[in-house]
């Protein structure tokens, strides 16, 4: 059986398609021949492989969301003010902000502290 992803002619494509067309072959090269769940399997095996990345999603969005309420206030109180002096104490409480949700755009990738902190977080009680 020849490959079951077709080629790009994009790099980046390229890349991904014949990665994912490996794994298809994989999985029907180790005795799936049934072509329907050869795919079923590489769909389990693609969603096992994205759900750590959907679950950091879904943290991050409701910390921002947590967060939305604090972040305005602050904008709304420095919304007229285009001086250094006001645009520098806006970013120190933003920080601020930030700091007491202990949250970082760089721990999106790596972790957001701890389920059990994250929960404690959006609860309220930090």
């Amino acid at each position: 059986m020849g490959v079951l992803l077709t080629k790009s002619t994009m790099p980046i494509v390229n890349w991904v398609a014949e990665v994912l067309g490996w794994l298809m072959n994989g999985i029907y090269s180790i005795g799936v021949h049934n072509l329907g769940l050869c795919i079923i399997i590489f769909t389990l095996v693609i969603y096992a492989f994205m759900t750590p990345l959907q679950i950091k999603q879904q943290k991050f969005a409701k910390m921002n969301a947590v967060m939305a309420p604090e972040l305005q206030n602050i904008q709304k109180k420095y919304r007229g003010k285009k001086d250094q002096n006001s645009q520098l104490k806006m970013q120190e409480e933003t920080m601020g902000v930030y700091e007491i949700r202990r949250f970082s755009y760089g721990k999106l990738f790596t972790d957001v502290n701890s389920d059990a902190d994250f929960l404690r977080i959006i609860s309220g009680y930090y």
